[in-house]
């Protein structure tokens, strides 16, 4: 059964399975995953002839024999890197890298494993070096291979991860392919990779984007701001340049009013913005006013104590001379 289970000989397999019931071992089943043969590996579970513990793959996932994965327990990033799947994927084995992704076990499907992000920078930079040294046009398989791995993690949701790709093809001076690939995407989805490219900490891709069209709301700012509060990140002072240099004055005075609202303490936001930006027209800063007095008590305390620059105060402060 071994012999047979290791050279893929399923019509001897099932000879066996039915005039000698014998059980296929440990050994046959390493080799089988070994050379990657997933149709012998698949009639041993379902035959209960052999069970592929996942140790049995890793061997596999290194070659690249990726279809065995689906036999696999589920599990989470960190027990797919024990699989192998990590080392294949910085091979540039962009199925392992979606295996990784979907076996993540969170709410949000974004990329919070430091070694993902490692896997997936490494393996998509493997896949356009290749790229480069073949010369390719934009025709060529190569090139039809990275645009597929992009769209199936854009499709998959995992819109971190895409933006790890994105920036390493800027990286790599593809514009062009990075591009072609946002303009496609609608509003909505370019808000979202907007966010996503700040949790990434890829402020300069984020510039890009903004460059390119993605729009950037009140909303999509405070999302931009704060999703660090979410994912154990600082707000850095980056971020915020980049919010108060594309959102224009009517927004900016939005900004602060919502920091300023019962519902949302976006303080050091509005904070940094009031201090770091300037107002332009007298009916901003009157609107300015306004929120800060139907602010709560606490808020308006907290804004007199911090907000030091005299020449702000004067005009958020009015009533105080």
């Amino acid at each position: 059964m071994d012999w047979a289970t290791s050279n893929g000989h399923l019509d001897v397999m099932r000879w066996l399975h039915e005039h000698r019931s014998l059980p296929c071992s440990r050994s046959g089943m390493y080799l089988a995953a070994r050379d990657g043969n997933l149709e012998t590996l698949e009639w041993l579970n379902e035959n209960k002839t052999g069970q592929c513990r996942d140790t049995l793959m890793e061997t596999a996932a290194w070659k690249g024999h990726l279809d065995v994965v689906p036999y696999l327990n589920k599990g989470t990033i960190q027990r797919a890197h024990r699989w192998g799947l990590g080392p294949a994927a910085e091979q540039g084995h962009m199925q392992a890298l979606l295996v990784m992704m979907n076996n993540y076990d969170g709410d949000d499907p974004s990329v919070s494993s430091i070694s993902a992000r490692i896997a997936i920078g490494k393996g998509f930079d493997r896949l356009l070096i290749q790229l480069s040294d073949q010369a390719a046009k934009p025709d060529s398989s190569s090139r039809l291979k990275v645009f597929e791995s992009l769209d199936q993690f854009h499709r998959t949701g995992f819109h971190s991860s895409v933006c790890i790709m994105l920036d390493a093809a800027m990286n790599r001076r593809h514009a062009t392919m990075v591009r072609q690939f946002f303009q496609r995407r609608s509003d909505q989805e370019k808000r979202k990779y907007l966010v996503a490219a700040r949790r990434v900490c890829q402020i300069s891709l984020m510039r890009w984007m903004i460059e390119n069209g993605a729009p950037l709301d009140v909303t999509t700012a405070i999302n931009i701001c704060w999703t660090g509060r979410f994912y154990g990140m600082k707000q850095d002072y980056p971020t915020y340049v980049e919010v108060a240099w594309w959102l224009k004055e009517s927004d900016r005075v939005s900004l602060v009013a919502e920091g300023l609202s019962y519902k949302n303490h976006h303080h050091m936001l509005l904070l940094w913005v009031l201090e770091n930006t300037f107002f332009q027209h007298a009916s901003s800063r009157s609107a300015i006013r306004r929120a800060i007095k139907t602010a709560p008590t606490d808020t308006i305390q907290w804004l007199s104590e911090n907000l030091l620059a005299p020449a702000i105060r004067a005009w958020c402060f009015e009533d105080e001379h």
